[in-house]
């Protein structure tokens, strides 16, 4: 069994404009996604809830079976890692010749 991330009925508003309205999604290890939408549809928004850099007015983010702290930083285990060899993004520089 590998990583499983679940956002469940994400809610996010810019003051009085609702920009993400009930958003659910599954993830698995090994899934490929694409987001699309025009510009201000909400998919940077998105994004920016499942890291915790912003915080959802409501609904839950389920990394393995835990939910996410919501308003925290994001502090991604190695494991977890995508970007570089095995390590996280901003540990690497993108400028360094692998």
């Amino acid at each position: 069994m590998g990583l499983h991330v679940e956002v469940k009925n994400l809610v996010f508003s810019y003051g009085s404009e609702t920009v993400l309205d009930g958003v659910s999604l599954s993830l698995a290890q090994g899934d490929f996604i694409g987001i699309i939408g025009p510009n201000g549809s909400g998919k940077s928004t998105l994004l920016k809830n499942m890291a915790a850099v912003l915080t959802p007015d409501s609904g839950e983010i389920i990394i393995d079976g835990k939910r996410w702290r919501i308003g925290s930083v994001a502090i991604w285990p190695a494991e977890w890692a995508w970007w570089g060899r095995g390590a996280a993004p901003g540990s690497i520089s993108p400028w360094k010749r692998w």
